[in-house]
């Protein structure tokens, strides 16, 4: 696709996966390249297959070494049944009501569920969990009131108006701007679009830093938040770059493909 090779394409339909195995697709070292070189991956390799993707008129989905891969196959797999979501029921769940929610988003999202959910909007069909949104505070850009967390359907099933539905009973229920974080290397933002969201920054490809021993993975604003001798338990003290004990511990840098910032004011 524009001169660029993908891995895979599923079959009738526009989606691309490309398979980024930690070892041809960090920032730290290339193994064909001698010590001290710079490594064949840059920063921007996977946004940029992406954007190329997206011109041709592709999704590109990303897989990286820590991604569920039986999540990403549900994702993916187009759906066995469709229905309609006003034949369900809208059901909304308060804060210290969450046990459902959290083992849904546990078992079909991709990040899995959040400790700052206060609300939850599902459809529901005989009182099985179709499709879920929830919403929380802000935690990143306190401008906004709401934060539209996370969103997902029940893989092979594709519930027809359903995100519509559940983000209309949330703003019958409560005022305010939302805004909301599309994880570019997964998704194209074309829900945003369809229910009424305005894409205000493409963002910008953020770090991640993966074991391949262990496969320990840690994101790059959990480092900057608790810092290196905290999450890895080692002692080398204030002053002592991040990065540097992170290579040491035997970790490799990988790039995506940024998080897109979507709002509605």
């Amino acid at each position: 696709v524009g001169g660029k090779p993908y891995d895979v394409k599923i079959a009738d339909s526009d989606v691309l996966i490309e398979l980024n195995p930690w070892i041809w697709h960090n920032v730290t070292w290339d193994p064909f390249c001698k010590a001290g070189s710079l490594p064949r991956i840059k920063r921007h390799y996977h946004a940029q297959k992406t954007a190329i993707a997206a011109k041709f008129g592709y999704r590109c989905i990303h897989v990286f070494d820590w991604d569920d891969w039986e999540k990403v196959v549900g994702m993916v797999m187009p759906p066995s049944t469709s229905i309609p979501a006003r034949a369900c029921s809208i059901v909304r769940y308060d804060a210290d009501e969450m046990r459902p929610i959290r083992g849904f988003l546990d078992d079909v999202h991709l990040q899995g569920s959040l400790k700052t959910m206060t609300c939850a909007y599902t459809v529901e069909s005989d009182g099985e969990i179709l499709s879920c949104m929830t919403f929380g505070k802000p935690r990143y850009n306190k401008r906004f009131d709401w934060e539209l967390l996370r969103y997902c359907s029940k893989p092979g099933v594709a519930v027809i108006g359903g995100a519509e539905r559940m983000l209309s009973h949330f703003r019958r229920d409560f005022d305010g701007s939302i805004v909301s974080y599309c994880d570019v290397a997964k998704f194209d933002g074309r829900v945003y679009q369809r229910l009424g969201f305005v894409k205000e920054a493409k963002g910008t490809p953020t770090s991640h830093w993966y074991n391949p021993k262990t496969g320990r993975h840690i994101t790059d604003s959990l480092l900057r938040q608790r810092g290196a001798d905290q999450l890895l338990g080692t002692r080398d003290g204030k002053g002592t770059d991040n990065k540097e004990i992170m290579v040491r511990e035997g970790f490799v840098e990988i790039y995506d493909c940024g998080q897109a910032r979507y709002a509605i004011r």
